[in-house]
This record gives structure tokens, sequence and C-alpha cells, in this order.
């Protein structure tokens, strides 16, 4: 009796330090946090290119031009994208950042009276449409980007993908693009002094693109890290929702 004592304690004994050894199952979120690690770290060595701002209509700037105090002054992009200012006369802004915007004006002021102009522009409201992210991350809404972005950094911006166990990210990102407008080329005889009016602006159509969400983070092949632009639209599909009822233990 006393051998067969000791075996059953030699048996519970190793039967508990496999069980202590055992590593433990990791939970629903394990895998989305991984997702989550690996989407940091290709957002940290995205490339910094993709974050110089280009501005838009109604975005507020301010332009200092040193020891030409009457030149200094903040206005606000038109709808057409072109400030207004003193020697200058009306500037093509939208489309370029704060820093070419610079050289722009430097050059531009260089050829009237003054000699070795030094612009400074500094952005201080932006109104260019934001980009939504929607879906399974862990902060959705409304971003305004610094001109284009990647994928990846967008999913950056709003946290991540979520971890949830009722908003899990299924297999794929979704992006909507909206449509944009693109002047028809003018025909021959066209102009402002004669000829057929301009022709109206055409409006292509909605553009969506679907990115594996696998291949995105784990692939490190550019084509799946797309480039976002303002008025874009950000979903990543949450997984599909399987419905257990019945005697189970957790219906």
């Amino acid at each position: 009796m006393k051998a067969l004592l000791v075996a059953v304690l030699l048996v519970f004994g190793v039967a508990t330090t496999a069980a202590q050894q055992a590593p433990l199952p990791k939970g629903p979120g394990a895998g989305v946090r991984e997702l989550n690690e690996r989407l940091l770290e290709v957002a940290t060595k995205a490339d910094s290119s993709l974050e110089d701002y280009q501005i838009g209509p109604e975005d507020l700037i301010e332009i200092s031009v040193f020891e030409v105090q009457e030149l200094n002054r903040t206005v606000r992009v038109s709808a057409a994208g072109e400030i207004s200012l003193p020697l200058v006369g009306l500037v093509k802004a939208a489309g370029l950042s704060p820093l070419e915007l610079e050289r722009v004006l430097t050059e531009l002021l260089r050829r009237t009276y003054i000699k070795d102009p030094q612009v400074t522009v500094f952005l201080k409201e932006f109104k260019s449409d934001p980009v939504s992210v929607v879906g399974s991350v862990k902060m959705p809404g409304l971003y305004h980007i610094q001109t284009r972005k990647s994928l990846v950094q967008v999913l950056a911006m709003a946290q991540g993908l979520s971890e949830g166990a009722s908003r899990h990210p299924g297999r794929s990102v979704v992006i909507t693009r909206k449509p944009r407008r693109a002047t028809a080329p003018a025909t021959a005889g066209e102009g402002s002094s004669g000829g057929a009016a301009a022709a109206a602006p055409e409006e292509s159509k909605a553009e969506i693109v679907e990115v594996p969400l696998k291949e995105l983070l784990s692939s490190g092949d550019p084509k799946y890290n797309v480039p976002i632009y303002p008025g874009d639209v950000v979903k990543v599909v949450p997984a599909g929702t399987v419905y257990v009822a019945g005697s189970v233990v957790r219906p």
C-alpha cells in the first residue's frame, strides 16, 4: 500500500510539473496584438517623403518676409487654390508644400525691388478633406493627413487594429476613393480670345481598392501599402460573426 501511494504521488507530481511548463493558450486577441506590433513596426519605417503637406483650398497660411514688415500677413487659400499678395498678385498655392511656396514667393519677390528676400510660410490651419477610418480599428474617426500617407501610416493614426473580442479585423482593408474632377484638355481654337468655351471638368468614378491585411503586414511588398489621399475612406473589414447557441458552456 505504501509503495502504491508513493507511485500515485510521483505521477501527480509529474503531471503538475508538465502543466506548469506547458505554454498558456493564446487568447482571441493575441493574434491581433501581433498584427498591431507589426503594423507599428512598418509604420515607423515608412518613407518620410510621404509626409510633406500640400497646401489645399481653404487652408490658412501665415507668410513672413524678413525685415519687410508690410508684406507679413495671414491669408486663406481661395477655392481656386490661389492667394493674393502685394507686389506679386495672385499666386497658385494649392498643391505646393509650405517649403515649395516659400521658394516660389522668394523668386517672385526677387524680381521686384527686394534684393534678397527671406520668406517663411507657416501653415496655421488646414481644411483639406479628412480621411475616414472605420471598421475594426481602435479609434475610428476622421483624420486630417498631410497630403499623401501610406495605408499602414493611416492605420497607425487610428491606434491600430481593434483587439476587442466583438470587433476583430477580418482579412482585408477596403479603400474607397471619392470621384476626382479633372479638367478636359483644351482643343484647338479654344481660348479666352475666341473659339469654343472651355470644356467642363470631367468627374471620374469612385475607385475601390481592396488590400489583404495579412500580405500588407507580413509580405513586405510595397504594392500592398498603397497611398492614401485626403477624402479617402479606409475600412478594416470586421471578421465574420458565428452564433453558437444551445447546450454549450458559452452560448
